[in-house]
């Protein structure tokens, strides 16, 4: 099932940049002459996000039992 969600997403992205590269008109900037830029920015931007909220997990992260460690039972 994994695979199958994979290759709907390398497809979609596939669509997206063909799409991109057609419909997006030139603009001034040196972004707009790399076909599929803003879908690679976009992707990296993501990863990005999710390395950094693991991190930020584990950096945060209290135990199971880290109300009843006090010994007041």
């Amino acid at each position: 099932m994994k695979f199958v969600w994979a290759a709907l997403i390398i497809a979609l992205l596939g669509i997206l940049v063909a799409l991109e590269a057609v419909l997006v008109g030139t603009g001034d900037g040196f972004v707009w002459q790399v076909p599929g830029f803003f879908a690679l920015f976009g992707i990296v931007g993501f990863l990005v996000l999710v390395v950094i909220s693991k991190g930020l997990g584990r950096w945060i992260r209290r135990y199971e039992d880290y109300y009843d460690r006090n010994g007041d039972e």
